[in-house]
């Protein structure tokens, strides 16, 4: 049996070198980030939005938010993977796809005064360029290497990287099998997604990694809209 075209961008990607193509191909086709009907799109859109707000997010807050009824976002939350949640034990949200609470080695302060002073964290390098769009504002971003734990600091706006502290920060791309993915979003991409302080601190991680592809910023920026389009008919930030 021939393989799919998810299976072939997948493969392609996998390779440590693969293309910057083959990576677009893989969040585009891959059925991980499929565009969601407009009642899906406002609902999480709004969770985002209320994540970012740094309180836990109950699901009659969020209906609320939107302007539907309970049972319908319990529905549209329950068509996404569990993995891509967040959850305290009142099953109130903490996180959603990328953005959290829960503090993780990418901080996150928002430029929005309505949003600012609220501790968020990413959950890898890859969500700290596509969520500005997503939230329509400029985030600050303190990381650490992995492999020098060198201090990275960044900000990244709607429309691209802004500043990079240290020169050189590149960051690293994983393409896990599709149902992998949607069964453990941060344990097969996430840990594995990061920022360097330097390519030669990529490369002695990628040593370990060799599945992984070391990328650069703008070009991990370009992955984001290719991301946000596939989950939305007007991606924010995309061109």
């Amino acid at each position: 049996m021939a393989p799919s075209e998810d299976e072939t961008a997948a493969r392609s990607a996998r390779d440590g070198a693969a293309p910057i193509d083959a990576l677009a191909d893989f969040l585009r086709d891959g059925r991980l980030f499929h565009q969601a009907d407009a009642a899906a799109q406002r609902v999480q859109t709004a969770l985002y939005r209320l994540v970012a707000e740094g309180a836990p997010v109950a699901l009659d807050r969020l209906a609320a938010a939107v302007g539907l009824g309970r049972d319908e976002v319990a529905e549209i939350l329950e068509a996404i993977p569990p993995s891509n949640f967040q959850r305290d034990e009142a099953n109130r949200i903490l996180g959603f796809r990328g953005l959290g609470q829960v503090p993780s080695r990418h901080r996150l302060t928002l430029a929005d005064p309505m949003l600012a002073g609220h501790k968020l964290y990413a959950w890898c390098a890859f969500d700290c360029l596509f969520l500005p769009a997503l939230l329509d504002g400029a985030i600050e971003v303190a990381s650490t290497c992995p492999v020098s734990q060198a201090e990275i600091r960044l900000t990244v706006t709607p429309t691209g990287v802004a500043q990079v502290r240290p020169e050189g920060v590149v960051m690293s791309f994983v393409t896990p099998e599709t149902e992998s993915m949607r069964a453990d979003l941060r344990g097969t991409f996430c840990c594995h997604v990061n920022f360097f302080a330097s390519e030669a601190a990529a490369e002695a991680w990628r040593a370990d990694n060799q599945g992984a592809a070391i990328i650069t910023l703008d070009q991990g920026f370009e992955l984001g809209r290719v991301r946000n389009q596939a989950g939305f008919e007007a991606a924010p930030g995309g061109s």
